[in-house]
C-alpha cells in the first residue's frame, strides 16, 4: 500500500510539473518576436523537463530494479551462486 501510495505521489508531481512547465512556457515567450532556437528560458523549460522525467523514473523505475532482483535471487538460489 505504502508502495502505491508513494508511486502516486511522484505521478501527480510529475503532472504539476509538467502543467508548470507549459504555463511557464506560455508567459515567457512572445510571440511577436522572431523565433530563436535558443534563449534564457530555454533553461528554465528544460529544468521542468528534467523534473517531470526524474519523477517519473522515480514512480516506475523502482519496480523494474525490484523484479530484476527477484530474477537474479531465483537464477543463484537455481544454479547454487
Amino acid at each position: 500500500m505504502e508502495k502505491k501510495t508513494t508511486n502516486l505521489i511522484w505521478i501527480v508531481l510529475a503532472i504539476i510539473f509538467g502543467i508548470a512547465g507549459i504555463i511557464f512556457f506560455l508567459l515567457t515567450e512572445d510571440m511577436r518576436l522572431p523565433m530563436v532556437t535558443f534563449d534564457i528560458w530555454t533553461i528554465v523549460n528544460a529544468i521542468f523537463f528534467a523534473m517531470v522525467i526524474l519523477s517519473l523514473l522515480l514512480a516506475f523505475g523502482k519496480e523494474k530494479n525490484k523484479e530484476y532482483k527477484g530474477a537474479e535471487a531465483g537464477r543463484m538460489v537455481l544454479f547454487g551462486h
